[in-house]
């Protein structure tokens, strides 16, 4: 068990900062939150007495597959779904790091995509470390619109096959995307 000794402590109910409250976390889970908490003597103390403190942040929006946004549509053929994942699990872990808990994965570019689930699992169970995901694997797009790669790989069947071959074999994880003009 961990206690947090915070020095306030925005909670995201009460408008105002609360002074000397305690976390006590169990597990990497809350389990009680309120000032001067009982605990045992080997109890590992984090004092965060002169911070203020507030809960993970949440990002709505993220397409955690994607190491660099200047080269994404390249990769997308030149990488393997392998690569996705270790940009995933380097997303996470950098998400985390700059106080985002969760994270809303929007879809990814890499064909199967889930990979995205079995990182989530890791995390859960404690494996890897990162921010917990909510999310798709794949979205579902209308042709043409800002989600349809299929107009990047159309005239080559080993895209094609591969992409068939990959999407039809896991679990479904589904995002819809409305139509739109690639930005």
């Amino acid at each position: 068990m961990k206690l947090i000794k915070c020095g306030k402590l925005f909670d995201g109910v009460h408008e105002e900062l609360q002074p000397n409250v305690d976390i006590l976390v169990e597990d990497n889970r809350i389990k009680e939150v309120g000032a001067n908490l009982a605990v045992s003597a080997n109890t590992e103390v984090i004092d965060l007495s002169h911070f203020t403190v507030t809960p993970g942040m949440i990002d709505a929006h993220v397409h955690p597959d994607i190491m660099d946004w200047r080269t994404y549509g390249s990769d997308l053929f030149t990488h393997s779904d392998k690569w996705g994942m270790i940009a995933t699990a380097n997303t996470l872990r950098q998400t985390l790091r700059r106080g985002f808990t969760s994270i809303r994965s929007v879809g990814t570019i890499f064909w199967t995509g889930f990979g995205l689930v079995e990182l989530a699992q890791a995390i859960e169970m404690g494996y890897a470390e990162g921010s917990r995901i909510v999310g798709s694997c794949h979205g579902l797009a209308t042709t043409g619109s800002h989600g349809d790669f299929s107009q990047n790989f159309a005239h080559n069947p080993i895209f094609v096959d591969a992409f068939m071959n990959r999407s039809s074999s896991k679990r479904a994880c589904i995002s819809v995307k409305k139509a739109g003009n690639k930005a």
